[in-house]
């Protein structure tokens, strides 16, 4: 079983659901944080990418860690990220203050990231609808 740290997108519980087949709450998803990077918004595009902020000691990206996934949720992350993206593995501080390890998809090099900050309520208001309509045309619904 895995444990993975969602920063964008998928914290939405309906992309979840979509991605995965089931429920979010199934996965005991829970507030975190992870030090050191910040989400930033992909030229482009309407979702984030982590930049690495080692030398700001007040970056941080809220997220959630998501536990108990399947070798089939963890291919259906991977068919999402698609190949702009390679996961790695960070430690993570969960809301009670404990620190975990968990995967996390970041940008490859050749991904171009903006200066603008990503915002999850921003892109649910403004974003959401126009991007699963992609999903559908990428077949991934």
């Amino acid at each position: 079983m895995w444990t993975y740290f969602f920063y964008g997108t998928l914290r939405d519980p309906e992309i979840a659901r979509i991605i995965l087949g089931r429920p979010l709450s199934g996965l005991a998803p829970t507030a975190a944080k992870l030090r050191g990077y910040r989400a930033m918004c992909v030229a482009d595009a309407s979702y984030p990418g982590l930049v690495a902020a080692p030398d700001d000691g007040d970056a941080s990206v809220i997220g959630i860690v998501v536990n108990r996934l399947s070798e089939v949720d963890v291919s259906r992350l991977d068919r999402y990220e698609g190949p702009e993206y390679a996961s790695k593995q960070v430690v993570v501080e969960t809301s009670d203050g404990a620190t975990i390890e968990a995967h996390v998809y970041c940008p490859r090099a050749a991904l171009k990231l903006t200066d603008t900050p990503w915002s999850l309520m921003e892109w649910q208001r403004n974003d959401k609808k126009r991007f699963i309509g992609g999903l559908r045309r990428k077949a991934l619904l």
